[in-house]
């Protein structure tokens, strides 16, 4: 279960063309969706007679294509496929397409909770280990894929946050929260009356 890649500078074809004429042939296709560079395919397998999913993978480098057929069955990482794809489908053929489908709605149902603003406090469920060697679990929102790490304000990146499911709001900010408290007026010193 490897990559396949070809040289696709003039074949005149759209990516979903491509994999359905090379590397699905044969299969009778009733759905397709995409997320990313990735191909949702529903199809009817003759032998169970349930729909069920193909993922293809895609990458590209220049003029080369490069693509990854997977059946649900496998337990494919990208769990982005599409909800309209999910309710086209019949009994899971194993425990593996199963979990896939389950982290499929689970990350449909935690995708209404990407909107953070500056300041915005989040906790992750287990630590980050990042490329220097430190964990972090708590990170303040900057802007984009940019965090502050919690104890030591480090800048960090933490791509794909927005798919991730596994983190809570501890702080909210919002346009009347102050993140830094006034200080208390001087008390005025009144002379003898």
């Amino acid at each position: 279960m490897g990559w396949t890649t070809t040289d696709r500078r003039d074949d005149g074809m759209t990516d979903r063309e491509f994999i359905e004429f090379y590397e699905l042939r044969g299969v009778e296709i009733l759905d397709h969706a995409k997320a990313g560079s990735t191909h949702f395919f529903v199809y009817k397998p003759p032998s169970t007679g349930q729909n069920s999913v193909i993922v293809a993978l895609t990458e590209r480098r220049g003029d080369e294509f490069g693509v990854k057929i997977l059946d649900e069955s496998v337990g494919p990482a990208d769990d982005r496929c599409p909800r309209r794809i999910l309710d086209l489908l019949g009994t899971p053929p194993n425990e593996w397409a199963a979990q896939w489908r389950q982290r499929c709605h689970d990350r449909r149902a935690g995708a209404g909770k990407t909107a953070l603003k500056a300041g915005d406090v989040i906790r992750f469920a287990a630590p980050i280990k990042f490329t220097h060697g430190h964990e972090y679990q708590t990170f303040e929102f900057v802007e984009r894929s940019t965090f502050k790490a919690d104890s030591t304000g480090t800048l960090v990146t933490i791509t794909r946050w927005r798919e991730r499911t596994d983190w809570t709001l501890l702080v909210e900010t919002g346009p009347t929260a102050e993140r830094y408290p006034e200080r208390p007026a001087e008390p005025s010193v009144a002379g003898p009356a």
